[in-house]
């Protein structure tokens, strides 16, 4: 999807995920729904290094 911003222009590419409805009902402002649950959860791990202000995390 091309946007832009402030005249710079940007493709934007969303993630998809792949979802499975699951036994449980919410409801949000007076509205039911179903809650949906991923089908292969992944766990994110991230190896990069974090640095503020001269400190690594």
């Amino acid at each position: 999807m091309q946007l832009s911003y402030r005249g710079i222009s940007y493709n934007n590419e969303p993630c998809t995920a792949e979802t499975i409805p699951s036994d449980v009902t919410a409801q949000f402002l007076g509205q039911k729904y179903q809650v949906r649950r991923l089908v292969n959860p992944s766990v994110v791990t991230s190896r990069q290094a974090l640095k503020y202000r001269g400190i690594i995390h």
